[in-house]
């Protein structure tokens, strides 16, 4: 029963006790993502920087951004690869030879083992390829194949037992055979140079050369330093460690470290004087624990090809990281050193471990903390915890709780009042008091119920209060801090999302999406300093408003692609703003919640979302690469792609072949900083794109014109030197070409001619007829004006034969008065019977001459034609006739006419009868009407 007890206590304690080992980056490539098979046997660089695997499927190569395979004629697998300038040669079953990129810039394979008499060749299978001055050495398992690249011919070494490796020690060449021992290239021939029971017995991983002596890399027992002829065990630390490895592969990095990759142990690195340095495998992070290659490239990242996967090491990375694989630690909120002592605030606890830290650290929970943790802060030697059940004081890493409060934000000391600390919680504000040496709650502020996380001092009673979603708030406090008197919303301040307020240097500044703001106690107003908030957003995008506090009055803030660092100019008191690259992907931030110790100025512990990571400041730098088109190809509309050679300095294409594909990249293998292009195409539009990690772009149905394509690369903050380019000129369709234009041109001006002609003749005939139209309208206007005149000259003759009918009239009616008034003298004289004389002067007068030529004047000036046209008709007419129509055109009646004539009303119709009668009317025809028709 005791037993069991004590086990469980000892799995709680191991449970509670979390192994710290930082580790350096690692990147891992899975089969998928090379797309390639499981297994890589060697590795090597180029001059231009690509690496390149020997894989089960083939070559495989890798430019920074796409990974491309090449397989080897045969289908076999690439045992072995090594470059000379950018030449790649690679051996495999039955098979070797060299690869060459051509104007496609795609690898090109030329056999040499085909130069070989096939039974030289048959059953072997290149491991490994070195260089010698002209000569290329093919290490198989029983032979060396020496090529001489001049005069393209073979010397063939044989070994009757196993020949497992082959050594390049500065111009000498050495390998084993198993049994025989140690042999060396002398003049082309092998030559022992010790047959020690060591290299008979025990396969050689490697030979290192070392100041005065060689260090032998064994497979099973060790590492010996020495001469061949002269060994002894490496007596240093980790010789114990290294006689227990299976070793596959081993390299010396550039700082003289080894790096040995085992079999299901993973890779040790170990120092030169024997240290081990760091152990990682699969836990750590590998893909696999078997390694079967190293190689150092030109940036001193160290590859590790896997028996499944390839991964990159960068063990001179300034930065560390430490990774809760397992999840106990989880994600790191706080953290801060104290008494010798690390502290994590995590979401499940609060851990600590010894600082500083080292390979056998381990981070324990401080008991009764289980759950979130906010803030750690130390406040005159006291360590305070804000933790979503409340406060804490952490004394000898035990926890003791002063406030049960929810949810404590932060704590700040209040100016003049040393007891007391203000507390900002998940409702408000709280007050601690010190009191007989302790720590305890006091009070609530009443009057503010909002979530006070971000808060900060403008004067002992004054302060102002962040909230993401509400604003910012400026809040007075009565004296003894018990009540809010006063709340005002600061307008000037623009609300956004994980927006924040901090202290800096007794300045209090605003960070939110709108730009970097400083508070103005005097008109309490937040202004934005637009110089800080440019270069806070050069090239860069707002992550988070989280500002913290740093040593030497520093401030920290976070954007998508730097740790910006906010300090005093050495000069002067204007804050300068220095950067360091670092992606959001890469440090797996807890966006809204970023958080940074700088235990030391420069030396930073970041917390992320799967525990933290350590770096120096300071020590970051960026070395600029250079820019490379890998690949160009165009199409038609919907068409296949067709590559175009690159080393063409101009060329030309159909105006149908108007898309345009551009891959390019930059030798850049380390994933804290990634890769960012830019580019512009000279000639459709003159401005650089925004930065972008895409390295591809496709241009679409671009016109016929005269191009240049421009592309340049950033890592980190340093631009590539170079800028890549590529001049190609799409032509003009045939109707579009310059003689069709100078065609169209003549066309156009034949046609121009054509129509001034047509302009012309058709002005003509409109001149033409517009004037006969105006010589119309004239006579029309004319027509027109001489009826107005003889309209008026008509009006005028009307005026006067109304005037002469009025007059005729009269006359008429006067000498028809007078004779009837004679008529009744006459007839009154008659029957009288006296007065003859009388009777003689009233005949005279009534039959007067005089009145008839005065009528008939009269009657002639009114209607003048009609007596002639009355003589043409009727020419036997008597004047008494022609007198009888003349009255009957004056339409008098029978009674009317007698007294004119002197006759009876009687005597009348029988004129009138007999005046019928001579102008032949129809009996149905009116004398009258006939005589005013004429």
């Amino acid at each position: 029963m005791r037993m069991r007890v004590f086990l469980c206590i000892l799995i709680g304690w191991w449970g509670m006790m979390i192994h710290a080992q930082l580790l350096p980056p690692i990147y891992n490539y899975t089969p998928s993502e090379y797309k390639g098979e499981s297994q890589n046997w060697k590795i090597c660089q180029a001059d231009n920087k690509k690496i390149y695997f020997a894989n089960n499927i083939g070559l495989l190569e890798f430019n920074g951004v796409v990974w491309q395979r090449y397989p080897l004629p045969n289908g076999a697998i690439a045992r072995a690869v090594s470059a000379k300038g950018n030449t790649l040669y690679t051996g495999g079953f039955a098979e070797f030879g060299y690869w060459q990129p051509n104007k496609f810039n795609e690898l090109q394979y030329t056999s040499l083992s085909r130069q070989l008499n096939p039974a030289d060749i048959e059953d072997e299978e290149i491991w490994k390829i070195i260089f010698s001055d002209r000569w290329v050495l093919f290490q198989s398992l029983h032979k060396i194949f020496i090529y001489d690249t001049q005069q393209q011919s073979f010397k063939i070494i044989s070994a009757a037992h196993h020949l497992p490796k082959i050594f390049k020690i500065g111009e000498h060449i050495y390998f084993q055979k198993m049994k025989e021992g140690l042999f060396k290239l002398v003049n082309g021939e092998e030559v022992l140079v010790t047959n020690h029971p060591l290299f008979r017995e025990h396969i050689l991983i490697n030979l290192l050369p070392q100041k005065e002596h060689f260090l032998f890399v064994t497979q099973d027992k060790g590492i010996y330093e020495g001469t061949p002829t002269q060994l002894d065990t490496w007596k240093v630390s980790a010789s114990q460690l290294i006689n227990t490895l299976n070793i596959y592969s081993c390299e010396q990095l550039s700082d003289g470290s080894l790096v040995l990759g085992t079999i299901a142990k993973g890779v040790y690195r170990i120092s030169a004087k024997g240290e081990l340095l760091e152990h990682l495998q699969q836990k750590e992070g590998l893909q696999n624990n078997t390694v079967l290659s190293i190689f150092e490239d030109k940036e001193h990242n160290v590859w590790l090809g896997l028996d499944n996967g390839i991964s990159m090491v960068n063990f001179f990375s300034p930065f560390r990281l430490y990774k809760d694989y397992e999840g106990i630690l989880g994600a790191v909120y706080t953290s801060i050193v104290h008494q010798g002592t690390l502290y994590l605030g995590t979401n499940q606890g609060l851990f600590y471990t010894p600082f500083p830290l080292h390979s056998n650290s381990k981070f324990s929970l401080v008991e009764g903390t289980n759950g979130q943790v906010w803030q750690l802060k130390v406040v005159e030697n006291t360590l305070f915890c804000g933790h979503n059940s409340g406060t804490f004081i952490i004394e000898n890493h035990q926890a003791i709780s002063i406030c049960n409060l929810l949810g404590t934000w932060d704590v700040k000391p209040i100016a003049g009042h040393s007891n007391w600390l203000l507390q900002g919680n998940y409702e408000g504000l709280h007050l601690l008091e010190k009191k007989d040496g302790r720590w305890q709650y006091r009070n609530k502020i009443e009057g503010f119920n909002v979530s006070s996380r971000f808060f900060e001092f403008i004067s002992p009673t004054e302060l102002l209060v962040s909230h993401e979603y509400k604003g910012v708030f400026r809040l007075q406090l009565n004296d003894d801090f018990t009540k809010v008197t006063e709340v005002h919303k600061e307008t000037s301040a623009p609300m956004g999302r994980k927006s924040a307020i901090a202290k800096y240097r007794n300045e209090i500044w605003y960070f939110t999406e709108k730009g970097l703001f400083k508070y103005n106690t005097t008109t309490h107003k937040f202004l934005q300093d637009e110089a800080l908030t440019q270069q806070l957003f050069h090239q860069d995008s707002y992550l988070s408003g989280t500002l913290v506090q740093g040593k030497d009055e520093g401030l920290w803030a976070f954007t998508q692609h730097n740790i910006v660092k906010i300090a005093q100019g050495k000069l002067d008191n204007v804050p300068q703003l220095k950067k360091m690259p670092l992606s959001v992907s890469f440090r797996k931030d807890l966006v809204g919640y970023e958080n940074l110790y700088e235990y030391r100025e420069g030396d930073c512990l970041l917390g992320t979302s799967t525990g933290f990571m350590s770096f120096v400041f300071n020590q970051v730098t960026h070395t600029p690469y250079e820019v490379h088109i890998e690949h160009i190809a165009s199409s038609r509309v919907e068409g296949a792609l067709r590559a175009i050679a690159l080393d063409t300095k101009e060329i030309e294409f159909n105006h149908t072949e108007n898309n345009f594909t551009f891959s390019y990249s930059v030798p850049a293998y380390c994933g804290m900083f990634p890769s960012v292009y830019q580019y512009k195409l000279k000639g459709l539009y003159e401005h650089w794109s925004d930065w972008s990690e895409e390295a591809t772009v496709r241009f679409e149905n671009l016109p016929a014109g005269d191009y240049t394509f421009l592309v340049r690369a950033k890592v980190g903050d340093a631009v590539s030197p170079n800028t890549a380019s590529f001049h190609f000129v799409i032509r003009k369709p045939w109707y579009a070409t310059n003689a069709m234009i100078a065609f169209y041109i003549a066309l156009l001006c034949g046609l121009l001619l054509v129509v001034h002609r047509v302009y012309r003749v058709h002005y003509k005939r409109h001149k033409k007829k517009v004037e006969q139209e105006k010589e119309k309208e004239l006579a029309l206007m004319q027509l027109e004006n001489d009826r107005t005149v003889m309209q008026l000259h008509n009006d005028k003759l009307q005026s006067e034969v109304e005037s002469k009918n009025r007059e005729l009239a009269a006359t008429t009616m006067s000498i028809v008065r007078k004779n009837e008034l004679l008529m009744s003298i006459k007839e009154a004289l008659l029957s009288s019977g006296n007065g003859k004389e009388v009777l003689h002067i009233v005949d005279d007068n009534i039959n007067s001459e005089g009145d008839w030529e005065h009528f008939q004047e009269i009657f002639n000036q009114t209607d003048r034609d009609f007596l002639t046209r009355l003589k043409n008709l009727h020419p036997d007419l008597t004047p008494n006739d022609i007198k009888l129509c003349i009255y009957l055109r004056l339409n008098l009646s029978s009674k009317e006419i007698a007294p004119l004539l002197n006759i009876s009303t009687q005597s009348v119709e029988i004129k009138r009868y007999r005046l019928r009668k001579k102008m032949l009317l129809e009996r149905n025809q009116n004398l009258t009407d006939y005589i005013l028709k004429l």
